[in-house]
């Protein structure tokens, strides 16, 4: 038998909480719109929840997905951003042999945690370090709709939704809204429940990318927390004496020196990190190939543009790279700084996926760090800059 590998899991275990049933607004009818409103307007107005879930996969996500059962209590973000959550996944044997470990993750909104009871391993990670990475998975078994603002918003404004009926999950009665999102790249059929406007259960169908077929994600026991708890009520439980933790990072922390390094442009220029102190430099680690990375930079050519005057260097830090990137720059008409050949510094700066970004002070200390493209990205980055000029 081979076991499945944690990174596929997910998290961990719950301790009963005082709970109440959520209000029940009025009836909306058939009115898909309606529903989905009522919906967002009763999800939003929970601070926690505790569940049992199924998650599972049909298509050719069905083996991608194993059918994991679990359970997950989840609150709202604190000021970290990070969603509160703890999260366990039952161990189990698969008719095909395949074993899924006792494997719990949890994050109080500082740190995350990944236990794996099975193996006696566990790793912590802070979020201002990249500990986020530890359960990344997570999501698959989370309702992220209970700990997010505007919960459905994305369907109240889809291309097409459609009332389908309804149907019944877990023993309860939910109506059945069938949802195109926004330029087709996904569909979806929300079973949401019929008194209480709360979701039970999700289907999200692959249009595009190649795959088809459907992640399924169905909760039951579904207990509103009130009032909820506090972050502590997060944290990994009854920890094994003889486990101790790894400690996981994959970016660098703010606050801590940035790494020197030298590396060149394309016209052979040497640019040097600590001699470019007194300046707000902003490097974004990049490659051609990368489409995240070609998304972002006319974020980062506007700043470049918004800041010339000032003490501010924007720096792409090319990686990883089969192309032509001076060439690439050049035609889409990107003006701001290009150096070559960053993968040992990529490495330097724990840098695991592209792009990331980095706001450097005029002290030569890490101010900002960022991972992966956001439409928002250029407002924060902006915003660091302004922070870190102010700064004495």
């Amino acid at each position: 038998m081979k076991t499945v590998p944690a990174s596929l899991i997910l998290f961990a275990c719950i301790a009963a909480s005082a709970c109440s049933p959520s209000p029940q607004p009025p009836a909306v009818g058939t009115d898909p719109v309606a529903l989905m409103q009522a919906a967002d307007s009763a999800t939003a107005a929970v601070g926690a929840v505790e569940y049992d879930f199924a998650l599972s996969g049909t298509g050719d996500f069905e083996s991608v997905i194993p059918p994991f059962t679990g359970s997950v209590m989840a609150g709202k973000p604190v000021e970290s951003g990070y969603p509160l959550m703890l999260v366990q996944f039952s161990p189990d044997t698969l008719e095909s042999g395949d074993i899924l470990p006792e494997l719990t993750i949890a994050s109080d909104g500082d740190s995350a945690w990944v236990m794996d009871r099975s193996a006696m391993v566990m790793t912590r990670g802070a979020l201002d370090c990249g500990g986020s990475d530890l359960f990344e998975f997570a999501f698959y078994a989370l309702m992220i709709e209970f700990v997010v603002a505007d919960p459905f918003l994305s369907e109240i404004e889809a291309d097409s939704i459609a009332f389908e009926g309804t149907d019944s999950v877990a023993g309860v009665p939910c109506d059945v809204v069938y949802v195109v999102y926004q330029g087709g790249v996904e569909n979806a059929r929300w079973f949401i429940g019929s008194d209480d406007h709360l979701p039970r259960r999700v289907e999200r169908i692959a249009s595009e990318g190649g795959m088809a077929g459907s992640q399924i994600l169905e909760i039951s026991n579904l207990s509103v927390i009130d009032p909820a708890p506090e972050a502590g009520a997060y944290r990994l439980q009854d920890v094994p004496e003889e486990i101790v933790p790894e400690e996981y990072c994959s970016i660098l922390a703010v606050g801590c020196p940035a790494p020197d390094w030298t590396l060149a442009t394309p016209d052979g220029t040497a640019v040097t990190l600590s001699e470019l102190e007194g300046n707000v430099v902003v490097l974004d680690f990049w490659a051609t190939w990368c489409g995240p990375c070609a998304m972002a930079m006319p974020g980062m050519q506007a700043l470049s543009e918004e800041f010339q005057d000032e003490p501010v260097r924007i720096i792409g830090v090319n990686v990883w790279e089969d192309g032509d990137p001076a060439a690439f720059m050049s035609d889409n008409g990107y003006t701001y700084q290009l150096v070559l050949g960053g993968d040992q510094v990529a490495e330097e700066y724990l840098v695991t996926g592209i792009p990331t970004f980095y706001v450097i002070g005029k002290d030569g200390r890490i101010a900002y760090s960022s991972r992966g493209y956001d439409p928002e990205g250029e407002a924060a980055l902006r915003n660091e800059i302004l922070e870190a000029l102010e700064a004495q």
